[in-house]
């Protein structure tokens, strides 16, 4: 019996020609503009494999693209959560100066009622005690969610009480003034320390 032989086909495999189609542009161009050995044999490739090459060379242009896209979507998200957060310190910031200032209005009206009790001016007494109610009552509604004041309501709700004691007594015939001012102290220190906290906040966001 005649053996019958089979010759292992001679030309190369498809996964050679994808490989091949995977060098860079400007080589394969190279290859073909200067004279020498690989030249013909690289026009000849080209021509059998343009489909393959266009394949993957358009392949690859749409990674780079879809690459560029992704980079541009992370960096612009990226600069929106800057700004948001930029946006969220400056409100902070702005509420704070905005306590601070009411602190400093409260404070000073506080001042007026040890200066007005020290001439028995009662009337101006009863009248700054109530301004600095006021104020502190403002301070804890308007300004609650800043956080230097959120531990320091209490304070402030006790100057409060301290100053409709001033003006309670300021209003009586005779008025006791040590109990005035040793209760304007008391309330003044409550409001101090509010103010320092305040304060103390306000330098660390200036830094």
């Amino acid at each position: 019996m005649r053996e019958t032989f089979i010759n292992p086909p001679t030309h190369k495999p498809d996964w050679v020609d994808i490989l091949v189609a995977l060098v860079p542009l400007p080589v394969i161009i190279l290859a073909v503009l200067i004279p020498g050995p690989f030249q013909s044999a690289t026009k000849a490739w080209i021509g059998r494999n343009w489909g393959n090459l266009a394949s993957v060379w358009g392949l690859s242009v749409s990674i780079y693209v879809l690459w560029v896209a992704q980079g541009a979507k992370t960096a612009a998200k990226k600069a929106t959560e800057e700004a948001e957060e930029a946006a969220k310190m400056a409100k902070v910031s702005a509420r704070t100066r905005g306590a601070l200032e009411d602190l400093q209005v409260a404070l000073a009206a506080s001042r007026q009622v040890s200066n007005h009790a020290g001439v028995k001016n009662w009337q101006v007494v009863r009248l700054k005690a109530e301004e600095v109610m006021e104020s502190c009552r403002i301070i804890v509604n308007r300004w609650e969610d800043t956080a230097a004041l959120n531990d320091s309501k209490n304070s402030l709700n006790q100057a409060v009480a301290m100053m409709r004691t001033i003006a309670e007594e300021a209003s009586k015939d005779v008025p006791n003034l040590q109990r005035i001012i040793k209760t304007q102290h008391g309330a003044h220190d409550h409001i101090s320390a509010v103010e320092g906290k305040v304060q103390k906040e306000q330098d660390l966001r200036s830094t």
